[in-house]
């Protein structure tokens, strides 16, 4: 995954200082939102239920992926470790997810720089403060899963992320039973032979 790095500058050169912020982004803003399909075309359920059994960090990012298009993921409330859910349509065709979770904390350095610049018909020197803000990973992980949706069928897909790069991804379809409770069995896989990325 590529990360585009954005240096916001402030220049203040009566004070002599520079404050830099440096923050790695996923580049998801990039990519467009699913659109689910309307409730009266052809489609699936997809229950999504993420659970975060540890904070390594005291900022979370997430990241919902479904071919190639951003998912809303369910919001914290202030509270890391309490399990969230959300629902979804999704259309009857190969469904590759992927879920990522990053927990960080941000901090920032300060240094003494020297500059030149021109003053007249000389070249005049000079120095300054730079203030850097940089994000640091405490702890992130990664993982995906792909699955063949059938029409008016139900899923359950269950996010857990243990530890740094420790956490899963699994699908799972609930079939309703005789005492009108569900039973969730594996999905079923994606036929075609050649994975998306």
């Amino acid at each position: 995954m590529h990360e585009r790095v954005p240096i916001a500058m402030k220049r203040v050169w009566g004070a002599s200082t520079i404050t830099v912020t440096i923050m790695a982004t996923s580049g998801l803003g990039c990519m467009p939102l699913y659109v689910e399909p309307p409730p009266t075309a052809p489609h699936a359920l997809v229950k999504i239920r993420i659970a975060n059994h540890d904070a390594p960090g005291p900022s979370l990012e997430e990241s919902l992926v479904l071919n190639k298009h951003r998912v809303k993921v369910p919001k914290t409330e202030g509270d890391f470790l309490v399990a969230r859910a959300s629902a979804l349509r999704v259309r009857l065709e190969p469904a590759y997810w992927s879920m990522q979770t990053t927990f960080y904390h941000t901090y920032t350095t300060t240094s003494t720089q020297s500059y030149s610049y021109g003053c007249g018909k000389s070249t005049c020197t000079g120095t300054r403060t730079v203030t850097q803000t940089h994000r640091a990973i405490d702890g992130a992980c990664k993982a995906t899963v792909a699955f063949s949706p059938e029409v008016n069928q139900m899923y359950l897909l269950q996010y857990d992320f243990f530890a740094n790069d420790q956490c899963r991804l699994q699908c799972m379809m609930q079939l309703p039973n005789a005492e009108g409770s569900f039973e969730l069995t594996p999905c079923a896989a994606v036929e075609s032979t050649s994975a998306q990325k």
